[in-house]
């Protein structure tokens, strides 16, 4: 196996593979260096398996206990390296690292192939080749456009805190023809060993590879750059800035602008700022001042014009047969006089003209010229005529040319010697094609543009939205006293409203209904009123309120509240959640995520088209033979397989119960495994798919499977929910008290030995505002092997602003966050895996979002209104910058598809890459799904694998085999039956017209009957002799929550008592009854569902939360051994049949599967006498207890 790093300790379980055994060496080394010297050397490679070509740089290993120390170091610096390469821009201008290689003997980079090191090709290019003949405008031209190239790479070097150290004529590739294409290599400083360094003790080897001949810093890049240019222009600038001939060497005729530039790097002052943009910037307006005296310049072109071009025809054609064919002569001699009576040159207006094809327009003819190529060096010094056609009304091309009327003469030669000796003969007169014709610059906006618009597109309308929780009222009545009291209601004609009816948002006085009244929100929220109804505004004003009930004052409806002081002074109030400014610092935080992205080309790219990015690495191995590979079943081996060996991002979907956990902590075994000195981030939307995860990496250190001195920390979290052990502050305070009283801190002065002492107070009282302590708890993370933490936490911002990076970065229920919501944890890391489930509870507000961005008029508006809404969270560049992208129209609409793929980027890659792979009868690329689930009792999987995965979710052998020979851990009375789903069903209220089983919608949604049932539910059920199961009671409707929790309350302190010590809940701390929402990713052994719904209507009105089918999928696959629904099976019928049930396919249809399955269930047995599902009338449980 290809070690691609090594472990920490230096050790390795085999022989490195010998990179000449994969690699097949094209010649000798392209540099100057031999094999055998001290330095680095390059050499052409041809990968044995795939064929590829690629440059490969190594440095012969100094066989000495230092290599192990420099194959940490190594390791560390791969990962700066990789952040170099992910920069906005940095594939363009940097040769390409493809792979970190080692071997016996040797450590190398892996380079695709960018032509040769500068060096090299000055040392063998004839004395015709532009980099030769600078003195000619247009090759000098062409030299400050490579120039500003190299700016661009070292800018992007520098932006990641990076000094390069060593530019040079070696570190600079190219091909060396006519198109700018020099590009920066050599910035892996981490691997720069000299003869000095060879030869040293191995601690100070480690310590030399940072060394440098004196302080090094940013200048010393521009000055070296600089350095390269006088040596190609063959001058030199002395200590005063006066610039002078090299000797023997004849100086061109520089500009102002040049010489300016020369002076500013070669010679700065100490107060010049060298800033990586600027200096590009200033060299494209040189190449592009040095191109115009080129072409103001009365000069000659070269056109080769040769017999198979076609130019026989096109004459013949053009003078109707007046020119026979066979008279080479005289058809040059036409096309000379032709090209003498005038031509245009069109020439591509937004693309390099380097790269494609120029039509040059007479009067009589069209010639399609290309570059002329000189020992396989493409350059437009001479055109090649390659086609010749009679002009007819139409010119070629069309759109997108500029027209370029030409006023020099064109020689025009037969041949190639001919063609040389007139462009020699000409010499500085002598003219490019290119310098005419020009590089124009595309005008549309780069990807790296149309991703983060599109981002915070997406951020600011998700933003625009939530202002709409900001509720306009109007004060009814105003009570002092030992309580002050306010009585509100919606503030009448109200510019919110207008807004929330474009996007399908409740008015304000219905959404007062919502909260106080009925349903959809959590009835624990803290209110405040405040005299501003902006996100972001000043909370100085603002007052705290807590609902009291519903009031009428002279007739009118309101909402009572207590209030916490005085009322603001304004004319507007305005009612608030308090949890606002919670939402108002993570928008924050996204914005300076999505801003950061110019650091990470390869997400943006991964983002804007997961198939263009993606990348097969073809050479890392996974060892198949580990007891890891081995435990997992089909599906979790062949995802592992291919998220290996697929960059920079893998997607798993995991249905439920199929084991997501186990897959997410073989991933971590492998990479470990694999390098040991790895750093892995792990983040999940939600705390309870972390804890999980995070005891899980423990366990395994625990048993041995991960090293003991891997350092696991957990992030703070703002709400105090995180009480793991392994919690960053109580990590931090273990090292502290390590280090507190080490030998290193006994030897120590005495003041440091005191602000030890003083650090170690602070963190024991837990004084979380200590500076100190943050700092600390920044170490930790900065140190820790595992990082584990939310997508929305400070720490992730705070570890992009930072540009931290992870080899890794593991999303659990990534199908539950935005794209805004991810790009900060990805953006942290080189090798992304996105785990979740698309056809399970969406992102917050994803509904609000996909209405809103199906209507391109609803976006306008809500842009429009976003700096009124919202303008204090913004910067105000990115909304100027938004509203131009969006007033042009083929932009918009590419911005706006994007954004809108971004509400769940999860959803949209894993359902495109499905589409492909039917499309193309090929595997998914991208994506893989896991099937086999072992969670729920095979019954149960079957309704969950028909109604929501089509079929496709199997139940593993093993599973099948213990629910027909191990006994369930619960036990249940006759009347409840032991089938392992189990109905209880009501009859439907339009068949009764019986009240008595129909829903109530005030306060808020519930169900009396259907709350009783479940009490009854729980009279016959107890646990099987020795086992404590898990139960947990779930409903859609926090109403109906309610109702349970206060039924069940008094049922426990009566005949429940055997629920109360029988039974345990999912969570710690948590009581058995919730919502489904708060249930996505925990399971229990026996599950009741209280569906609450029964009315006479039909349709999605009618079924309210159940007509979401991602809702009802975490609802039903929650339960590991037994399933109880309690409701009405004939309204759920009858409401889905009220869609359109002629259709295939409809919203509702997953109902109707539902339903069928449990029909079908009922007439199969798992044994004589025992059904799979069976349903029951409620007045069954209280006749037969």
């Amino acid at each position: 196996m290809l070690w691609l790093m090594g472990n920490p300790s230096g050790k390795t379980s085999q022989k490195r593979r010998s990179l000449d055994a994969r690699f097949e060496f094209d010649g000798d080394g392209v540099t100057t260096r031999s094999r055998e010297a001290l330095g680095h050397t390059y050499f052409e490679v041809t990968d044995r398996q795939t064929g590829e070509e690629f440059c490969l740089k190594l440095w012969r290993k100094t066989g000495s206990p230092a290599d192990a120390e420099l194959r940490e170091i190594w390791r560390h610096e791969m990962r700066h390296v990789q952040r170099v390469m992910s920069h906005a821009g940095a594939h363009d201008v940097v040769v390409d690292l493809v792979e970190f290689v080692e071997d016996e003997n040797d450590f190398g980079v892996l380079m695709q192939r960018a032509g040769h090191p500068l060096s090299d090709l000055l040392e063998r290019c004839k004395a015709t080749h532009w980099l030769r003949s600078l003195g000619i405008p247009a090759h000098r031209a062409r030299l400050w456009q490579n120039v500003r190239r190299i700016a661009i790479a070292l800018g992007v070097v520098h932006a990641q805190g990076l000094v390069h150290g060593r530019v040079s004529e070696d570190v600079i590739f190219t091909e060396g023809g006519s198109s700018p294409d020099f590009r920066l290599t050599g910035f892996e400083w981490s691997l720069w060993l000299d003869a000095e360094r060879r030869n040293a003790d191995p601690p100070t080897a480690a310590k030399a590879l940072h060394a440098y001949d004196g302080a090094i810093a940013f200048v010393d890049d521009w000055k070296a750059l600089g350095a390269i240019l006088c040596h190609l222009l063959g001058i030199v600038v002395d200590a005063a800035g006066i610039i002078g001939p090299q000797a023997g060497r004849d100086v061109p005729f520089l500009s102002k602008a040049e010489q300016s530039w020369l002076r500013h790097v070669c010679r700065p002052r100490p107060r010049d700022s060298l800033e990586a943009q600027a200096l590009a910037r200033q060299c494209s307006d040189i190449a592009v001042e040095v191109g115009a005296t080129a072409s103001r310049q009365q000069g000659r072109l070269t056109l080769l014009l040769r017999p198979k071009a076609g130019l026989a025809r096109a004459v013949y054609d053009a003078t109707a047969g007046a020119i026979p064919v066979d008279e080479r002569a005289q058809q040059i001699a036409f096309a000379r006089a032709d090209l003498d009576a005038g031509a245009t040159l069109l020439a591509p207006a937004r693309h390099d003209i380097a790269l494609l094809r120029l039509d040059l327009v007479t009067q009589r003819l069209v010639y399609r010229l290309r570059p002329h190529s000189i020992d396989g060096e493409e350059t437009w010094d001479i055109a090649v005529c390659e086609d010749i056609k009679a002009r007819t009304d139409t010119l070629p091309g069309g759109a997108g040319l500029r027209p370029h009327a030409l006023d020099v003469a064109i020689d025009v030669a037969s041949t190639d010697r001919e063609a040389e000796e007139y462009r020699t003969a000409v010499g500085r007169a002598g003219m490019s094609w290119e310098a005419i014709a020009g590089t124009p610059q595309s005008e549309a906006p780069d990807t790296l543009v149309i991703v983060k618009t599109a981002l915070n597109l997406l951020e600011i309308v998700g933003a625009v939205i939530k202002s709409l929780d900001v509720l306009p009222i109007e004060i009814l009545a105003e009570r002092t006293g030992d309580h002050r009291q306010v009585v509100v209601r919606a503030l009448p004609g109200n510019d919110r409203d207008a807004i929330a009816q474009h996007i399908g948002i409740a008015h304000t006085s219905a959404a007062l209904q919502r909260l106080f009244e009925q349903e959809e929100r959590d009835s624990g929220v803290r209110w405040r009123i405040s005299g501003s109804g902006r996100l972001g505004a000043s909370r100085a004003q603002d007052v705290a309120v807590t609902y009291v009930g519903n009031e009428q004052v002279d007739g009118l409806d309101g909402y009572c509240f207590n209030v916490e002081g005085s009322l603001p002074m304004a004319s507007s109030l305005y009612l608030r959640p308090e949890q606002e400014k919670g939402t108002e610092q993570q928008i924050k935080r996204r914005m300076r995520n999505i801003d950061a992205l110019d650091a990470r080309l390869d997400l943006v790219e991964m983002l804007h088209d997961p198939w263009r990015a993606r990348r097969r690495l073809r050479h890392a191995q996974l060892d198949e033979t580990s007891a890891t590979f081995a435990r997992l079943d089909d599906p979790k081996q062949k995802a592992l397989r291919h998220l290996w060996s697929t960059a920079p991002g893998f997607l798993v979907v995991g249905p439920p119960g199929v084991g997501k956990t186990t897959l997410a902590t073989a991933t971590v075994e492998t990479i470990f495994r694999h390098d040991a000195a790895s750093r892995l981030l792990i983040c999940a939307q939600g705390h309870d798919a972390l804890n999980h995860i995070e005891e899980k990496i423990a366990e395994l250190k625990d048993d041995g499977t991960l090293s003991e001195d891997l350092l696991l920390v957990r992030s703070m979290a703002a709400d105090g929910k995180v009480s793991s052990p392994r919690r960053v502050d109580k990590v931090a305070d273990a090292a502290l008290h390590k280090f507190r009283l080490s030998s290193l801190v006994n030897n120590a002065p005495s003041g440091l030995r005191a602000h030890v002492d003083k650090l170690a107070a602070a963190t024991a009282t837990e004084d979380a505002e200590n500076e100190d302590s943050g700092v600390l708890w920044s170490l930790m993370l900065e140190a820790a092997n595992i990082v584990v933490t939310t997508l929305n936490s400070g720490d992730v911002a705070r570890m992009v602003a930072a540009q931290e990076s992870f080899d890794w970065v593991v999303v659990e229920e990534a199908g539950k966050a935005t794209g805004p919501e991810l790009a900060g944890a990805l953006a942290l890391g080189n090798r992304r895996l996105l785990i979740g489930d698309h056809r399970q509870l969406p992102p917050f507000d994803a509904a609000q979002l996909e209405r809103v961005f199906c209507d391109a008029t609803v976006v306008k508006k809500m842009v429009a209104n976003a700096p009124d809404a919202v303008g204090p969270l913004f910067n105000e560049a990115v909304l100027e910058q938004l509203g131009a992208l969006l007033r042009n129209d083929a932009h918009k609409a590419e911005i706006q598809r994007l954004a809108r793929e971004l509400i769940e980027p999860f959803k949209s890659i894993v359902e495109e890459d499905e589409r492909r792979a039917v499309a193309s009868a090929q595997p998914q690329q991208v994506a893989a799904t896991l099937t086999k689930q072992r969670r729920m009792d095979p019954a149960i999987a079957e309704i969950v694998s028909a109604a929501f995965y089509a079929g496709k979710l199997e139940t593993d052998a093993q599973r099948q085999a213990d629910a027909a020979t191990q006994p369930p851990p619960v036990d249940c009375s006759a009347a409840l039956t032991a089938s392992p789903v189990v109905v209880v069903d009501f009859p439907h209220v339009s068949a009764t017209h019986d009240d008595r089983f129909a829903e109530r919608s005030r306060p808020k949604w519930h169900n009396p009957a259907e709350a009783d049932a479940v009490i009854e539910v729980l009279r016959h059920l107890a646990p099987a002799e020795g086992k404590r199961p898990s139960l947990a009671i779930l409903s859609p409707y926090t109403g109906q929550v309610a109702l349970l929790e206060q039924r069940l309350a008094l049922a426990l302190k009566k005949d429940l008592a055997h629920i109360r010590d029988g039974f345990v809940p999912v969570r710690k701390g948590m009581g058995l009854v919730g919502t489904v929402d708060s249930f996505q990713g925990s399971e229990a052994d026996v599950v009741v569902i209280s569906l609450v719904r029964n009315n006479p209507r039909v349709g999605v009105g009618a079924l309210g939360f159940l007509r979401e089918r991602r809702r009802m999928n975490v609802m039903l696959s929650r339960a590991k051994h037994k399933l109880i629904l309690v409701g009405s099976l004939a309204f759920l019928r009858e409401a889905a049949l009220g869609v359109n049930p002629d259709e295939a396919e409809h919203p509702l249809d997953f109902i109707l599967t539902m339903l069928a399955t449990i029909d079908k269930l009922r007439q199969q047995e798992r044994r004589p006498g025992l059904p799979l599902a069976t349903i029951i009338a409620p007045r069954d449980l209280r006749r037969r207890r």
